[in-house]
């Protein structure tokens, strides 16, 4: 929710549910310019680390994006800066190959209501 103005959406482990003490959680934002979250971190006492990532595409791309990374209660989250109207384009998961799940603020309140037994099955 702090970062609802940046479009971000929630991927990676946490919505796969291949999750360990040692994952992040992972957010794709979409700012108008990378700074602006790093600014918008820093005005709110949240000190993030730079730092960026290769993704990888269908069509064979790979596109190092900028990362804002940091510690919020003690879970280690890193946000990936897409460029704005990126929202549709997702890069492909290492873990299948496929383009990754990327859940809206809503769907991913959806998911973290359900119940353990309804995301691990009966």
């Amino acid at each position: 929710k702090l970062l609802a103005e940046f479009e971000p959406r929630l991927t990676g482990a946490v919505v796969t549910g291949a999750i360990s003490d040692a994952h992040r959680v992972q957010l794709h934002a979409f700012p108008d310019k990378a700074e602006m979250v790093d600014v918008f971190l820093a005005n709110r006492g949240i000190a993030a680390e730079p730092d960026e990532r290769d993704y990888r595409y269908g069509d064979g791309r790979i596109e190092s994006v900028p990362l804002a990374c940091f510690e919020a209660a003690g879970v280690g989250i890193d946000v990936a800066l897409f460029e704005p109207g990126q929202q549709r384009r997702a890069p492909l998961s290492p873990a299948n190959g496929l383009p990754a799940k990327r859940l809206t603020l809503a769907q991913a309140e959806v998911l973290a209501a359900e119940a353990i037994t309804t995301v691990l099955g009966p």
